[in-house]
C-alpha cells in the first residue's frame, strides 16, 4: 500500500503543481516567479500529503 500511496502522491502533485504554476503565472505574468512558487508548493505539499495518507491508513472506521 505504501508504494501505491507514493505513486498517487506524485501523480497528484504533478497535476496540482501545474495548476499552481499556471495561476501564479496568470497573476504575475512571470515564469520565474510562477516556477519558484510551483516548486516550493510542490515540495511542501508532497510531504504533507504523504504524511496525511499514512495517518489515514492507520484510521479504522
Amino acid at each position: 500500500m505504501k508504494r501505491k500511496s507514493l505513486f498517487k502522491t506524485i501523480s497528484w502533485r504533478i497535476i496540482a503543481t501545474s495548476i499552481t504554476i499556471t495561476v501564479a503565472y496568470l497573476i504575475t505574468n512571470r515564469f520565474d516567479i510562477a516556477g519558484t512558487v510551483g516548486v516550493i508548493d510542490a515540495i511542501i505539499k508532497t510531504f504533507i500529503y504523504y504524511a496525511h495518507e499514512h495517518v489515514w491508513d492507520k484510521v479504522e472506521i
